[in-house]
């Protein structure tokens, strides 16, 4: 491990994620729907991302919108990745290598709308912590938004003796040429052994078996040992090898912000505001009276056993009046990404299996299955003209709740996004699927979203052929996804099980080519990526 880490580990890379919690339209969603002013974040906004990793966020968010993005990550290589991904869309965003003491210094940099940081401030040393603070102090504008994701105590303490093992292991007796896989398998052998002892730590707190076993990527099997294969290597090895390692409290977290003058507005998780189906009569009676104090979230974490938050602090919060407010939602413009006769009406929560209520949902879902992007004062007006019922407040939880999953998500209209912005992201995404070497990019980017989408790899394939032959038939599309992803002795699955029969791979494989061509198609054209 180079010595310029700062003991954060650099010999392997960060996983290739998308964040959505970083998007200001998405932060623009999440703060007005709880009633607080937001940043316009219109084009000549200012962001900037810290520690932006593979730098698949800052980009989608730089290609697709008119903010002006800066970030550094002091891991070269995760910049060059990050650099080549911009240069496919001669994407204007600004992407150094600099420590974090280093990039605060800058003079060249702007006062910002959005600062953010995702997975990082639990892994690096105090003293970047503390730079980061006095960072946010000086360069966040004031009624800007600090994006802030962490490990918190109580639901992640469980694991600190097992990680300080772990750690200690992979220092003094893993190979020190041994790559990520073979790290991990061994520290895992490690793990499997020491349970094998049944000791007493795992007799007084038998979960901590079952958490184990998640951190290491498989359940726990009939004999008590756990395996190393589901879990992302590079994420295992981020997550519980750097040399530190914090766990802290909100309240804690809250206070050594309070010096960049900071406050906290809410969590960055539509699912986390909806105490509905996430605490009981008795939970929410408990916590009323300590509404907007730091011990309200504290008991809450408690409650829920939180392993990680994602959170919004706002530079001098301003509460929007009930008129305001009102205005400021019926502006909030949304799109159906999941079609209609794949919306779940059910959600898992704390409290069990959550049922939707049909009569309010399905009406939202039908209205918005043409892909058509609508304001939130346009969706209650249309769904009130046919008959539908539906209260503000009520139309309100249910679209945050229809986010949780990505069913629904904030968007533009196309019609309003600058051309320019269109153009760059359709040159990004037909060069994205041009270069076959970015395998790791999951991902295209949409002017409509003003950030980014997943691409499954089946539609990613069908997307390529469809681009090359426009015309191309449904059967002649089929036999082409058919002849490329059943080459070389390839085999499919099915609810985990291997299909082989070639009749039955057909079958599969003319399902996605249908629902590619009657939704995901017709999805992508509406979110302006083709």
């Amino acid at each position: 491990m180079s010595d310029w880490s700062m003991g954060y580990r650099t010999d392997v890379l960060y996983t290739y994620g998308y964040y959505r919690e970083l998007n200001p339209l998405f932060v623009k969603f999440v703060l007005t729907s709880q009633g607080y002013a937001c940043p316009d974040f219109g084009p000549g906004a200012c962001a900037c991302e810290l520690g932006f990793g593979q730098g698949v966020s800052i980009n989608m968010h730089a290609m697709s919108s008119g903010v002006n993005w800066y970030g550094t990550d002091f891991n070269p290589s995760q910049v060059n990745f990050a650099r080549t991904i911009a240069q496919l869309g001669s994407c204007p965003v600004t992407l150094k290598d600099d420590d974090f003491a280093s990039f605060a210094q800058r003079p060249d940099l702007p006062d910002f709308d959005l600062i953010a940081l995702h997975g990082i401030w639990s892994w690096i040393s105090p003293e970047n912590q503390d730079v980061i603070i006095d960072f946010v102090r000086r360069k966040l504008k004031v009624g800007g938004v600090l994006y802030i994701s962490y490990n918190v105590s109580p639901g992640f303490m469980l694991m600190e003796p097992v990680r300080h093992l772990m750690r200690e292991f992979d220092q003094e007796m893993v190979a020190a040429k041994a790559n990520a896989d073979e790290r991990v398998a061994t520290i895992s052998n490690f793990i499997n052994a020491l349970l094998g002892t049944n000791p007493d730590t795992i007799k007084a707190v038998p979960i901590l078996r079952e958490r184990i076993a998640g951190a290491l990527g498989a359940p726990s099997s009939g004999d008590g040992k756990v395996g190393a294969g589901a879990k992302d290597t590079h994420y295992l090895i981020g997550e519980y090898l750097n040399t530190y390692w914090d766990i802290s409290h909100f309240s804690t977290l809250a206070e050594r912000f309070d010096a960049a003058k900071v406050s906290f507005a809410c969590s960055a998780s539509p699912k986390d505001l909806l105490d509905s189906i996430n605490l009981s009569a008795a939970d929410q009676q408990l916590l009323a009276p300590l509404k907007g104090k730091n011990i309200y979230e504290t008991t809450r974490d408690f409650i829920v056993n939180r392993q990680f938050r994602r959170d919004y602090f706002i530079k001098g919060p301003m509460a929007l009046s009930p008129a305001q407010r009102e205005h400021e939602v019926d502006q909030l413009c949304f799109i159906l990404m999941t079609p209609p006769s794949e919306v779940k009406y059910t959600m898992e929560s704390r409290l069990g299996e959550a049922h939707l209520m049909e009569s309010i949902y399905h009406p939202i879902v039908e209205l918005m299955g043409d892909f058509k992007v609508r304001s939130f004062a346009e969706i209650l007006a249309e769904l009130n003209k046919d008959q539908v019922t539906i209260a503000r407040q009520n139309l309100l939880e249910a679209i945050l709740t229809l986010s949780c999953n990505g069913t629904l998500s904030p968007a533009v209209k196309l019609d309003s996004v600058d051309p320019e912005v269109v153009a760059r992201c359709r040159k990004f995404n037909h060069a994205l699927l041009e270069h076959e070497h970015i395998a790791q990019m999951k991902f295209l980017a949409s002017p409509v979203l003003q950030g980014a989408f997943s691409l499954s790899d089946v539609f990613k394939v069908l997307l390529q052929i469809k681009l090359q032959e426009p015309n191309i038939t449904r059967d002649v599309l089929c036999q082409k996804l058919c002849d490329i992803a059943l080459s070389n002795g390839k085999t499919l699955n099915k609810d985990g099980k291997p299909i082989t029969k070639r009749k039955e791979q057909e079958a599969i494989l003319s399902e996605q080519v249908d629902l590619f061509l009657k939704h995901s198609l017709p999805l992508m054209e509406a979110m302006g990526t083709l």
